[in-house]
């Protein structure tokens, strides 16, 4: 019998492609991937037209994250992920990206997206780091964009977009807008 959670798969996992991941998750579509978007709402992603039968929504809650894992795999049917993105909160996070390592396969791009309208996102990542050992990791901070009318926070577009050149992109760090000065945010 094959082990199909051995073998990587055309499926991509996004944790929170509801809001500022939605463009992402339709992007992803339009690659021809399966994806499943995780959240307590998920149908808010859905694709419009074409695309339907690649949609996996799974309701989860971070706060669970066993069950949530549990419920990935049901979706994909055991298969492993090519792609995972995780947008999500403490205090939920570091169990959430620990028992997310069970949906990824062995050669499984993962990236964590780090945001903070109330800390530098820089100082999470670097407490929460070291998850995904062995997985290639392109870690997306989201920053700001500053110009003459002052600073203002990115938009959704410029975020999803910053995930998918991060998913092309060799760096390890990719960062979407601007981080410093870091006082300087809206």
């Amino acid at each position: 019998m094959r082990d199909v959670r051995s073998e990587s798969s055309q499926y991509a996992v996004v944790i929170g492609g509801t809001g500022m991941l939605r463009p992402a998750v339709h992007a992803l579509l339009k690659r021809r991937l399966k994806v499943v978007v995780v959240a307590r709402r998920p149908h808010r992603a859905a694709p419009t037209g074409d695309h339907h039968d690649q949609f996996l929504p799974v309701v989860s809650d971070w706060s669970d994250p066993e069950t949530l894992v549990e419920d990935v795999l049901a979706a994909t049917g055991q298969h492993l992920a090519k792609y995972l993105i995780i947008w999500a909160h403490s205090p939920h996070r570091e169990a959430l990206m620990h028992e997310l390592e069970r949906v990824v396969a062995q050669d499984a791009l993962v990236l964590p997206v780090w945001g903070s309208a109330g800390r530098d996102p820089r100082e999470a990542l670097t407490e929460q780091a070291d998850s995904f050992a062995g997985h290639r990791v392109r870690h997306v901070i989201l920053g700001y964009l500053s110009g003459v009318n002052g600073s203002r926070w990115l938009t959704h577009t410029e975020i999803s977009t910053g995930v998918l050149n991060a998913m092309e992109s060799t760096r390890e760090i990719h960062v979407v807008g601007r981080l410093d000065p870091w006082d300087r945010h809206p």
